[in-house]
């Protein structure tokens, strides 16, 4: 089915989350290509007044390269004073840090054709701020003449090492070994990286964890969070055990063992 596209004017670029503690998240579009079958952010589907079902959808908000480029110029002409106002923050002194995306891929397929993203990095990162990019796409390699040049750290989503099991969870995604291979480029370019495994599937968590070692700079690993999405195909293939405390623990255990305490972190 092909994914249906809409075009909105967003009302602003920077805002607060309650995912991003102490910065801004920015996101070039809502709903998502990928479909992902344990998707976190069907709730956002709510906000978008969209028949379409999720993963079926893509948002594009053709003018937030107007908005960044007003805030970004109403940040320079402020006072640190007067900065709290200007993108309703506070303290006074707002912090630089801004992550593409907190709900969504920055690098939608679209954004091969329309490069809202890569307008985003090229006035966010000469501007000074500290840029955090979260994908699954190795679409971001077309932007490494500015990351690599700019205060930045990429994440690619890795959920796990098996292509069958990705073919089933993560069917539009670029394969496990082909995100790997993306890391690796940019660790090797001088981008600061890290390694979202999150949800972690079903794996061989030592065998993943080496595959990342030289390509993430460190790993954070988060269980699958909403279990009745995908409980069914779970049971189908017989990894019910997969969803349990101790899997999560030993894919934890399994990563630290192979890449150190301090390289790896939990989230939940």
């Amino acid at each position: 089915m092909p994914v249906k596209t809409r075009f909105i004017q967003a009302k602003s670029a920077l805002n607060r989350s309650g995912i991003v503690k102490d910065g801004w998240c920015l996101n070039p579009y809502g709903g998502c290509a990928h479909a992902c079958r344990y998707c976190y952010a069907v709730f956002m589907k709510r906000f978008y007044n969209e028949a379409a079902a999720w993963g079926e959808f893509v948002i594009v908000k053709e003018n937030i390269l107007g908005l960044l480029d007003h805030q970004i110029s109403r940040r320079r002409r402020s006072s640190p004073r007067s900065l709290t106002s200007a993108f309703s923050l506070q303290p006074s002194a707002p912090p630089r840090r801004v992550w593409l995306s907190s709900v969504t891929d920055c690098y939608q397929p679209i954004e091969s054709k329309l490069r809202l993203t890569r307008g985003c990095l090229e006035r966010l990162l000469p501007a000074g701020f500290e840029v955090s990019v979260l994908t699954k796409s190795p679409l971001v390699l077309r932007d490494l003449d500015l990351l690599s040049r700019g205060d930045a750290d990429v994440g690619l989503t890795i959920t796990t090492d098996r292509a069958d099991i990705a073919r089933v969870f993560e069917e539009r995604v670029a394969p496990p070994e082909k995100r790997i291979e993306t890391l690796k480029r940019l660790a090797d370019a001088g981008v600061k990286t890290h390694a979202f495994v999150g949800p972690a599937l079903p794996m061989d968590p030592a065998r993943l964890a080496a595959m990342l070692k030289g390509a993430a700079g460190r790993v954070l690993i988060d269980r699958m969070n909403y279990q009745d999405k995908v409980a069914g195909i779970y049971r189908s293939l017989r990894l019910e055990r997969c969803l349990t405390d101790a899997y999560f623990r030993e894919v934890f255990d399994a990563f630290v063992a192979e890449s150190g305490e301090k390289n790896v972190q939990c989230c939940w």
